[in-house]
């Protein structure tokens, strides 16, 4: 059986939130410990320390955001998904994202469901998690289906699909 969507075009703002977002919550804790760690040296030692936290806030948080960017959202994959026209199929053995430019030749990558880990469902946008990286996610338009039980149709397929994987 081979499931398809029709073509959508999901915007490179919406993948770059996205992977900020995966960034966030895998290291919010430290850079927040290591704002409070800052705070409290400012209050028990020295005041200087107001300004480390400031330079923190103010210089180090935002370059680390340019990194996330410049490492996960400007690799050609992410950058392909955001600038094309995206057509997602899924059958037995992988989800397959045919790519169409306007100007240059067509794009098409694979991932066995094997590598696939979780498939989200969101109000407007779906996303397949197909990595342990920020940037390893795919995403779809939930416009991109005929209907909303094609829609089911394709996540518990992919969810199916997951749980044979992690059974074996």
């Amino acid at each position: 059986m081979k499931l398809t969507t029709t073509p959508f075009r999901i915007s490179s703002d919406t993948y770059i939130r996205r992977i900020i977002r995966r960034w966030l919550a895998r290291y919010i804790l430290p850079l927040i410990a290591t704002l409070a760690t800052l705070v409290v040296l400012g209050i028990a030692v020295n005041p200087v320390f107001f300004i480390v936290a400031l330079i923190f806030i103010f210089i180090v948080a935002p370059t680390a955001l340019m990194f996330v960017y410049y490492f996960y959202g400007l690799t050609p994959r992410i950058v392909m998904l955001s600038t094309g026209l995206v057509t997602v199929s899924a059958d037995e053995s992988a989800v397959t994202a045919d790519i169409s430019f306007d100007d240059r030749p067509s794009r098409k990558f694979t991932i066995p469901l094997s590598g696939i880990r979780e498939i989200t469902p969101g109000d407007s946008i779906d996303t397949i998690v197909c990595g342990s990286g920020p940037g390893d996610i795919l995403l779809l338009d939930k416009n991109a289906f005929a209907s909303q039980a094609a829609r089911i149709r394709f996540h518990n397929y992919i969810f199916d699909s997951i749980s044979a994987v992690q059974k074996e």
